[in-house]
């Protein structure tokens, strides 16, 4: 998947979809090594877009939480809550 993303960005400007795709694929391969890398890119390359980072937080959350690693799953969460950030329906 991040040789796919780098190819991809050789020739195109990141894509907010082509990432939420790829986050949504490593959690459906519960990978949560690979959300997390997806996660941090995508804080590297649009901070300024805070619905959809919340939307990705709440991804990789729920990775974390299907492979049991619960701890990690309500940290994010918890900081969800902190930062007063909200998911958008939908």
């Amino acid at each position: 998947a991040q040789n796919l993303q780098e190819e991809y960005e050789l020739s195109h400007p990141p894509s907010l979809p082509m990432y939420m795709a790829l986050l949504s694929g490593a959690r459906n391969h519960m990978n949560a090594n690979l959300a997390q890398q997806i996660y941090d890119r995508m804080n590297e390359v649009f901070p300024q877009l805070d619905d959809s980072l919340v939307s990705a937080a709440t991804l990789l959350a729920n990775v974390y939480g299907s492979i049991g690693d619960i701890d990690k799953a309500s940290d994010i969460r918890t900081q969800l809550t902190k930062s007063g950030a909200k998911k958008k329906i939908g």
